[in-house]
């Protein structure tokens, strides 16, 4: 269950590839969100379970090592969490999770236009955009 602050904007990004996961830091902190950051999902579990009460959404790569995203995702879910989560992947068809009976999770393929991604979190999360 998620007890964040309507006014405070925390997103978890994890992303294996480190020129995209700086990419989506840098335009993060500048549309005023807090952002933690994981280079991979094994990383981004242990870092949400410890602050799982401060984050108001997550990005996630699919395609990493060790874990997949939609792995990570599942986990999340089963752990009862559930918090808007955006799934990005250069290769849609290659995710194996079942998004229709998610409402809480959103895919996307990569490349993203990040300018639609604040938009997709504001009303995944029902907090206002920043002016």
């Amino acid at each position: 269950m998620q007890k964040n602050s309507m006014n405070e904007r925390k997103i978890l990004i994890i992303d294996d590839d480190m020129s995209y996961l700086s990419l989506c830091v840098d335009y993060f902190h500048e549309q005023g969100y807090k952002v933690c950051t994981a280079i991979n999902a094994q990383i981004g579990w242990e870092l949400f379970q410890a602050n799982s009460d401060t984050f108001s959404a997550i990005l996630t790569d699919h395609n990493m090592p060790e874990m997949k995203g939609a792995e990570f995702v599942s986990l999340l879910r089963e752990n009862k969490f559930n918090i808007p989560i955006v799934m990005m992947s250069g290769d849609l068809r290659s995710v194996d999770y079942d998004f229709n009976s998610d409402k809480m999770t959103i895919a996307l393929s990569k490349p993203l236009r990040l300018s639609a991604l604040d938009e997709i979190f504001s009303k995944l999360t029902h907090m206002p955009l920043p002016e």
